[in-house]
């Protein structure tokens, strides 16, 4: 982020951290100072309906740079840990098109809902590996009549 002064970056991290949005995941010494590594605190950035709906175009833009920049980030560990193995990992990524009625949407969707919830509710154990899962719905522009 070479266009932004490093006062001005220290001074969102820190009234980020102080609203609950970040925290300090990992503290080392570095030139006599303690290095922080902060990361999203777990649901700190879900928006509400109420976010959502008062949203203008480029709030909204902002926020799913922030999401993807997230998601490149889990990405990019997921990578640094050397010699990924995609299959054995459950790891990949994928985009498909559906054609759904906004009815049949919505169906699919609660159906995706109810089918997660109990995956939801497990807690962490030894025998569990942590995954993300990460699910975007846009409608399409430029609809083919195919």
């Amino acid at each position: 982020m070479g266009d932004v002064a490093p006062a001005t970056l220290y001074r969102h991290i820190s009234a980020l951290a102080e609203a609950g949005m970040l925290a300090v995941v990992e503290e080392r010494p570095a030139r006599g100072t303690p290095e922080r590594v902060y990361a999203l605190v777990q649901g700190a950035g879900w928006l509400s309906p109420e976010d959502l709906a008062s949203a203008s175009g480029e709030d909204h833009l902002r926020h799913f740079t922030m999401f993807l920049a997230g998601l490149l980030g889990d990405f990019a560990r997921y990578l640094a840990k050397g010699d990924p193995d995609f299959v054995a990992d459950g790891a990949g990524y994928t985009q498909v098109a559906l054609e759904l009625t906004d009815r049949e949407f919505v169906e699919l969707t609660g159906r995706l809902n109810a089918a997660l919830a109990p995956a939801l509710a497990d807690r962490p154990a030894a025998q569990r590996t942590r995954r993300m899962l990460t699910t975007i719905a846009l409608p399409a522009t430029g609809r083919s009549s195919t």
